[in-house]
């Protein structure tokens, strides 16, 4: 269990880390929306984090 719970607590960190980079854009002066590549590559990030995310499972030892 405790294994499990240090496993827990660092996807949480990473989750929690990811969102808050995700929220700064919006306090960023200096980020163009129209600007396809950064949004195009911003996707491609948030594809794979997904994936990341939701793929992921805990291993199960006793």
């Amino acid at each position: 269990m405790t294994r499990y719970e240090q496993c827990r607590i660092e996807r949480t960190k990473l989750i929690q880390a990811r969102s808050a980079l995700g929220e700064m854009r919006y306090y960023d002066i200096n980020t163009v929306a129209s600007n396809g590549q950064t949004q195009e590559r911003q996707m491609s990030l948030n594809d794979d984090f997904h994936k990341w995310v939701y793929s992921f499972k805990p291993s199960v030892k006793s």
